[in-house]
């Protein structure tokens, strides 16, 4: 198991009673909690105010990143769940104040809230602490990203992670609007030119999240990825990648039906899946979880409670799902001979915000206060099935 460190400043002290950590390291990666604008004692900082709350978040993480003897030079992922994602760019004005010009990827997508309603933005980010090279890349099939304060794709070591493409050109114009399964295909275009630059494939993808602001347009995109033959049509369970798939409140582009953000590891190895009997999806090729063989990182697709013919478990019980989730991530672990203890971050969304105190208590069971993963904990419009609550995904390092 990977030594960890964890890191829980008195700042946020409100986030202790939950099992997890502000902040993990784990060798040269350091996984930092959603932030948001909130006092010691859980009040809000800023009420009201994006910009005044995305400078506490930054500040936040760049204290964390102190801690743990980094910069923000180190970070090359973020995640921003936005209130309003109207906001974007204002907090990108904000967010330019704090990032260097060689910026991280970074996924900006809209959120119905996180852990109090008054909380505008949550931002969650991923450094990496080693001496090797930072390198960052901007084709110009995404030439948009530039406008903004982060890069296409970053990497550092053999980690890449890619900002969430969408399916718009290089201008960021929408295409073939009100057409899912072209949206994802536009999207896996803008993946895959990150991906050439960086001397990549598709076949080096151990994670991937998509976001959708008509989650019924899920099973569409998903089909078109899957039979695909440019995409994963020609790939084995085996060796298939993870996927969680989640509805959003809005993208930073009206017209947009998907957004699509990866991390790739561009080591030598094949990658390699775990995907139990227990996961409805394992016909598809699409697995429970995946790394590469002799990489550190594993990502497991977004849990969710339903058993291996797709039937809901739990039905309305929030502490049975989450309990059945967790068995799951652990069991999709035990296939690469890891375990819940090399969980090093967790993002759980929730189809009810104000559950997510319930999803943390069932958590505890598994999971130390103040010894636990960096864990983000947003809202979702929807999941793939109506009875799922909510779904949790995470990362493991091993």
């Amino acid at each position: 198991m990977m030594e960890k460190t964890f890191y829980n400043p008195k700042k946020n002290e409100w986030f202790q009673e939950f099992p997890a950590s502000s902040a993990v390291r784990a060798g040269d990666l350091l996984f930092i909690s959603g932030q948001v604008s909130t006092a010691s004692d859980g009040s809000i900082i800023a009420p009201g105010d994006s910009r005044g709350q995305t400078a506490q978040a930054f500040e936040s993480i760049q204290e964390l990143l102190e801690e743990a003897g980094g910069s923000m030079n180190d970070v090359v992922d973020l995640i921003s769940f936005h209130k309003d994602i109207r906001d974007l760019g204002e907090v990108a004005e904000v967010a330019a104040k704090f990032l260097p010009s060689d910026a991280p990827a970074w996924t900006a997508i809209g959120t119905q809230g996180t852990y109090a309603p008054e909380q505008l933005i949550n931002i969650k980010a991923i450094a990496h602490l080693g001496d090797a090279e930072k390198i960052c890349y901007n084709p110009d099939r995404l030439e948009f990203f530039r406008a903004y304060p982060m890069s296409a794709g970053c990497r550092k070591g053999d980690l890449l992670f890619i900002s969430g493409c969408v399916g718009a050109d290089a201008k960021g114009n929408v295409l073939s609007h009100g057409d899912h399964a072209a949206h994802a295909a536009h999207a896996f275009d803008g993946l895959r030119s990150v991906l050439d630059m960086a001397g990549g494939s598709l076949d080096d993808i151990v994670d991937l999240h998509s976001f959708h602001v008509d989650p019924r347009g899920m099973d569409l995109a998903a089909e078109s990825v899957c039979n695909s033959k440019d995409i994963f049509g020609t790939t084995r369970n085996e060796n298939a990648a993870p996927w969680t798939a989640i509805g959003t409140t809005g993208l930073a582009m009206p017209g947009l039906l998907g957004e699509y953000r990866v991390i790739a590891d561009l080591g030598s190895g094949q990658r390699i899946a775990s995907t139990p009997d227990t996961i409805w999806w394992r016909t598809l090729p699409v697995s429970g979880g995946s790394m590469k063989k002799g990489g550190s990182l594993i990502g497991v697709a977004g849990q969710v409670a339903s058993d291996g013919d797709g039937v809901i478990v739990g039905t309305g019980d929030i502490a049975a799902q989450t309990s059945y989730d967790f068995d799951q991530i652990e069991l999709i672990l035990e296939g690469f001979g890891a375990g819940l203890a090399d969980v090093v971050e967790i993002i759980s969304f929730h189809k009810d915000p104000r559950d997510i105190p319930l999803v943390m208590d069932a958590a505890s069971r598994r999971f130390e206060a103040g010894a636990g993963p960096a864990w983000t904990a947003t809202g979702t419009t929807g999941l793939w099935q109506e009875g799922y609550l909510h779904e949790i995904h995470a990362l493991a390092v091993v």
